[in-house]
Parts: structure tokens; sequence; C-alpha cells
């Protein structure tokens, strides 16, 4: 086991925007890049643990906030027009391109959280990675949660979202959501709801140019069965939104680590280190 070496920078996508950007280096010659994709409006540090865990084992790890998220937000949300389809089409892709020019001579592995996962196929670049495992990836909307929570979100966002962008100009996390959505991000996701979409779909009717019908790597897709959002309904959807792609999935009981939930967060949460961390790793390699 080696400790990291941490080290923050800022990359810069191809419209301009600084992306805060961490990189865990381990003390050994690395095996691998694994680059981290967070979930809606997650921060970088809230997989902190877990990128430190993966770079002890030998690898380069780079957690990166997204545009309108965390260290690369502006000071005021209001007007700031980043969209989910931003992070996919900019974001993600330039971090990529940073990776491969950087350790232009090792693999490459995503590791996706939630949103994170659905955004591989904006990826211009997609191809660049070896290989790519996404988890608790949702279709993008609240049409497969869990009934009681499906009603209680959709019901607030129906009146939530459209009050708060136009009282504010975003969506304030304060008010229940956890951190700011910006307009962008929150208008994607309320309208692919609407939409009753994939977010697949939904991103191929708003762009002229996607990847998900091109993507035709090897997905490993994981699944909680407790997750309240990444419902198990979810799982045929995820290979309904990459066609083309070899999608192996994995429904993961809580029960197989002697936990009672694990749940849409639970990997990334320090008592879930152990034996359910170390099979990550294994599905990692």
């Amino acid at each position: 086991m080696s400790t990291p070496l941490v080290r923050d920078l800022f990359i810069t996508t191809s419209d301009g925007v600084d992306l805060s950007t961490t990189i865990l280096s381990p003390s050994i010659a690395p095996k691998g890049v694994i680059q981290f994709h967070a979930g809606t409006v997650m921060r970088k540090e809230y997989y902190l643990k877990f990128g430190k865990y993966l770079s002890e084992q030998g690898y380069v790890v780079v957690l990166f906030d997204y545009r309108g998220v965390g260290a690369s937000r502006p000071a005021n949300l209001k007007g700031y027009a980043a969209s989910i389809s931003d992070w996919g089409l900019y974001d993600a892709t330039a971090v990529l391109n940073w990776i491969k020019k950087e350790y232009p001579d090792l693999p490459v592995h995503l590791f996706a959280h939630s949103m994170g996962g659905q955004i591989l196929g904006l990826m211009s670049n997609w191809s660049l990675f070896d290989k790519i495992t996404v988890v608790a990836s949702s279709s993008g909307n609240w049409n497969n949660f869990k009934p009681s929570y499906r009603r209680k979100i959709s019901l607030s966002s129906n009146m939530f979202f459209p009050i708060n962008l136009k009282l504010f100009g975003y969506v304030p996390g304060r008010f229940g959501l956890g951190h700011d959505w910006p307009r962008g991000v929150a208008e994607d996701w309320w309208r692919n709801s609407q939409q009753n979409s994939l977010m697949a779909d939904y991103m191929n009717r708003k762009l002229e140019n996607t990847f998900y019908k091109e993507v035709d790597k090897r997905i490993t897709a994981i699944f909680f069965a407790d997750d309240h959002m990444a419902t198990p309904l979810t799982i045929p959807n995820f290979q309904k939104s990459f066609p083309n792609s070899n999608v192996t999935t994995r429904l993961i009981e809580p029960s197989e680590y002697n936990f009672e939930s694990i749940g849409h967060f639970g990997l990334f949460k320090k008592w879930s280190q152990g034996k359910l961390w170390e099979d990550m790793l294994k599905t990692l390699e």
C-alpha cells in the first residue's frame, strides 16, 4: 500500500472553462489512470476517501468538479448556463484529453457514479477509455425511482424547480437538495423527467451529435438493490442507452456485505471500506 501524493490544479476546457481537479498519485509506479465522474452536482471531495483507496492500490486517480459545481463554479450562479450536456461535451472530454497527454503510456479507466455514467455518451473521445465501470447510474429521471421517493421528487420538482429558477436563476441546494443546481443542469434533469425518457434519448433530441450509439466498449454496470434512485428497474435502461456496448450488469444486495443498506451513496462512505471496496477494485482490474 502506498500513500497518495495529492496535487490540485485546473484543467481548461475547449470553451475556456477552468475545472478544479485533484490528482491522487501513488508513490509507486502507477499501473493505470482512473478518471472519476461524479453524480449530479456532487463535489469531488465527496469521493476523496474512495479515490485515495484506489490510489493506494497503484492508480493515478483524477477527480474533478463539473462546471457550476464546487470549486468549478462562479461566485454567483445566477444566469450561469452550465448544463448536464456541457459536462459531457466539454468537461469530461477535456479531462480525458489532459490525462492522455500527461500519461500517454498508461491505460485509462472510467469509474462513474450516477449521472457520471450517462455523460459518457456525450464524449467525443470516449474511445480513449480502456475500461468503463459505472455505479448506480440511473436513467436520468425520476420515473424509475422507488414509488414513495418518486412521488415526493416529482411533486417537489414540478413546483420547486420552475419557481426557484424564476426567483434565483438557479436551484439553491439549501432547500433540501444538498448542493446548488446551475440553471442548465436543473433544466436538463427536469425536462428529461417530464418527458419520461432515457437521458440518452433526451440528449439525442437536444443535441446534433451524441455518441450513445457509437460507444461499443464493454461496460460494467453495478447497481445496489436498495438504491432509491438507480433502482433495479433502471438496469435494462442502461443497455438501451448504449445499444452497441456489451453491458455486463451486477445487482448487489447489501446483505452480501453484511450491510443493512448501501443505497445510492453508500459505496463512497468510509464505513463501506473493506470487501466492498476490494470488489470494486477487482472489477476495475
